[in-house]
């Protein structure tokens, strides 16, 4: 395989997509120490649930996410995948952020990620249907 600008851009940010996954795991292992919530429990106290709430959501939106995201690179470009990868980040974050100080504010971030998956769904079709034409 040959390295390419765009390659090294995909590459690059699926990287920051796995630190951001260790980060929240991180958030949720210092909130157990904070909130004294031993290992296997995941309740107890309603600020540790958000923290908890929001790895697991990351983690399941991850799933789908990143083939979505190699799927789209492997049809069209690294950089288009890479500004689609930084989008879903950006949203993450915003949801992260919400979904800390209330609940129902985690909407913005989520309403952005299903925009994000709709457009990369279609752009796949449309880089695909070009293949054959």
């Amino acid at each position: 395989m040959e390295l390419t600008l765009d390659l090294i851009l995909f590459s690059g940010t699926m990287t920051l997509v796995v630190v951001y996954l260790w980060f929240v795991s991180l958030l949720v292992v210092n909130a157990r120490v904070k909130y004294n919530i031993q290992p296997p429990k995941t309740s107890g106290n309603v600020d540790f649930e958000k923290i908890y709430r929001i790895q697991v959501n990351t983690y399941e939106a991850s799933i789908l996410y990143l083939p979505l995201f190699t799927i789209l690179y492997l049809v069209s470009n690294g950089f288009i995948a890479a500004g689609a990868i930084i989008l879903w980040l950006i949203a993450r974050v915003i949801y992260q952020l919400g979904y800390s100080k209330n609940v129902t504010s985690r909407t913005i971030g989520f309403r952005i990620q299903q925009v994000l998956f709709f457009v990369s769904v279609g752009l796949i079709v449309l880089y695909s249907v070009l293949f054959f034409l």
